[in-house]
């Protein structure tokens, strides 16, 4: 099928083509012919089109700027699967091989892209701009800064942290071979040492040195790093998971240092590499005109924020090696030796025992629930009676009552032995106690003899009345005692 536009034949496609291209050109010319007060024929004339044209342009309201098509796209048909695919935060690449495995896709991937960009991507967020006053809040991060050499030039991973004073913007840079709690707080002591002060906030990043869990409905910090932010009376504040604008400060202190340091730089060692990244904090980036606020950071920090920071604490924080430990029974816990009480709701569960100095600290549940000074006796046992049950404690009065009522139900030798350890044992109780255990063995009748044979003979140890169960010697006359020097080789004999 043949076209006629100014006198040319062109086939349908090429129609389309150029009315497509022209249309636009077309109703603006004409409109404008009319507003210049040509008449429909004069104007269809001049554009060299049919005067009905003319007319059904000047009637339409305003200009179709151009041609839409109603036609949706190939991958609208699988809109919700795409989505759910990016809400999961699954790449692009692999949404379109899942797709292309489960639908046999016709389309590329270029053509998937231009889906997503035009139907499902995110409009642009908007940021508040975030002011502190002088002291409140400090950022920290962490910036991967490649293969360093440690103290013996070899060469490892390393991190360079960064802290920056958010109302002066002065920071603070060093570097670590490791992301442990132990190399984060000793890095924070370094800054805060630097600042001659400590910031009452201090924002971090959710590492696992400071942050264990940072979800909606909970949030759990490294108990090692509780105790140092207790140490040193600053707030922590953990950023919201993949939300790097809250630390946009620090954040953008990592990307300039790395730059300015660590590129077309060697160093021979970990301690060269510190003293250069010193010596460039204080004489450059410090005393720099700040691109953002337009003012030197040391002279903000010297005027303004240094004497609103917190003091330094006399003592450094020490952080503590952490032992685990089942509560026994009798309510103490095994330590180096010696023996610790802990409350007895705590019996058969586990604890975390730390050791600061001369003193143990024992936690249940991320809290403190026993410190004890260390004994350093060996089988020495400390203890405080509030960590037994109300019911298991007792006087001294009161226990040398309950033990003789004890003795006293095993039989009279028993009772006579019971008096007697009084007057010469202090350690009676132990003694009491084996003895009671002696009787689940063989019973209170066979012990009781026992005891009465070992009171003939003047043997009150516990050694001497077990001896006497075990070989059956409790039903034996005993002989008559023969008074002389030689009595204890008789006793010998007789045992």
């Amino acid at each position: 099928m043949q076209k006629r536009v100014r006198g040319i034949n062109l086939d349908k496609y090429q129609f389309i083509q150029i009315t497509q291209m022209l249309n636009m050109n077309y109703q603006i010319t004409i409109k404008t012919l009319k507003k210049q007060g040509y008449k429909n024929t004069k104007i269809a004339e001049q554009i060299g089109c049919h005067r009905n044209t003319v007319r059904n342009i000047l009637d339409k309201p305003k200009i179709v700027e151009k041609q839409t098509r109603n036609k949706d796209s190939y991958f609208e048909q699988y809109h919700d699967d795409i989505k759910n695919l990016l809400d999961q935060k699954v790449s692009r690449v692999r949404i379109h091989e899942i797709l292309n495995d489960k639908y046999c896709l016709s389309r590329t991937y270029d053509s998937m892209c231009k889906y997503i960009q035009g139907n499902l991507s995110t409009l642009p967020q908007a940021y508040i701009v975030q002011e502190t006053s002088p002291g409140e809040v400090a950022e920290v991060d962490f910036g991967y800064a490649g293969l360093q050499p440690d103290s013996t030039g070899k060469f490892v991973k390393t991190w360079v942290l960064s802290m920056v004073l958010t109302h002066s913007r002065k920071d603070f840079y060093t570097t670590v071979t490791n992301q442990k709690v132990e190399s984060f707080c000793k890095a924070l002591e370094e800054g805060f040492s630097f600042f001659g002060g400590v910031p009452k906030n201090l924002k971090v990043d959710n590492l696992k040195a400071a942050v264990i869990k940072n979800c909606r409905f909970g949030l759990e910090f490294n108990k090692d790093f509780l105790e140092f932010s207790y140490h040193y009376g600053f707030v922590i504040r953990p950023c919201t998971p993949y939300q790097p604008n809250q630390k946009g400060k620090v954040e953008r202190s990592i990307d300039y240092v790395k730059k300015k340091i660590f590129v077309q730089r060697s160093f021979k060692n970990q301690h060269q590499l510190k003293i250069a990244l010193r010596d460039w904090n204080i004489q450059v980036s410090n005393l720099r005109t700040h691109g953002t606020t337009k003012h030197i950071p040391q002279d903000v920090f010297l005027a303004q924020e240094k004497q609103c920071l917190l003091p330094l604490p006399q003592d450094k924080f020490f952080v503590s090696e952490i032992y685990l430990r089942i509560v026994k029974p009798n309510c103490h816990i095994s330590f180096d030796n010696s023996y610790y009480s802990v409350p007895y709701q705590w019996v058969s569960k586990q604890v975390e025992v730390r050791k600061f100095d001369n003193i143990i600290k024992i936690y249940g549940d991320d809290t403190t629930i026993a410190i004890h000074k260390i004994s350093g006796l060996v089988g020495d046992y400390v203890t405080v009676h509030e960590h037994y049950p109300e019911h298991r404690i007792y006087s001294e009065t009161e226990f040398q009552n309950y033990c003789e009522q004890k003795m006293l139900s095993i039989g009279s030798n028993a009772h006579t032995l019971f008096k007697k350890l009084l007057e010469s044992d202090t350690t009676w109780h132990r003694t009491v106690r084996k003895i009671t255990g002696l009787c689940n063995t063989y019973g209170n009748v066979v012990v009781d003899k026992a005891i009465g044979r070992s009171l003939y003979f003047n043997a009150y140890h516990y050694a001497t009345i077990k001896n006497i169960c075990e070989k059956g010697l409790f039903d034996l006359a005993c002989e008559p005692l023969l008074v002389s020097a030689n009595l204890n080789d008789q006793r010998k004999e007789v045992y």
